[in-house]
């Protein structure tokens, strides 16, 4: 069975929050869908000479299918490869452990 491509229309909507975040906490695909949990970091006030200290935040959890994630990795891959080019950002490895780098 052939699918008939759907034609799209972009309709912006202004009321739409824009989220910032500092932090990827969570990736997780179950049942073909991509699960993501963005934080934002606030830190505490320093105490010296106590190490640091701070809170993780969540900002925003989104859900897409596979499907979608897909094309946010090559749109990503496409960004980063260029900022990359320049200079601005330098990739790592993939990490040994499963603990995020903070």
């Amino acid at each position: 069975m052939n699918q008939v491509p759907l034609k799209t229309t972009y309709v912006d909507r202004p009321e739409v929050q824009e989220v910032f975040a500092n932090h990827v906490r969570m990736v997780m695909v179950s049942d073909g869908v991509v699960h993501l949990e963005l934080c934002t970091t606030h830190v505490d006030d320093l105490q010296p000479p106590e190490v640091p200290t701070g809170k993780m935040y969540p900002t925003v959890r989104v859900a897409m299918p596979v499907s979608a994630a897909a094309m946010l990795h090559a749109h990503l891959t496409q960004h980063l490869t260029e900022l990359e080019k320049q200079g601005m950002v330098k990739r790592e490895g993939p990490q040994s452990s499963g603990e995020p780098k903070h």
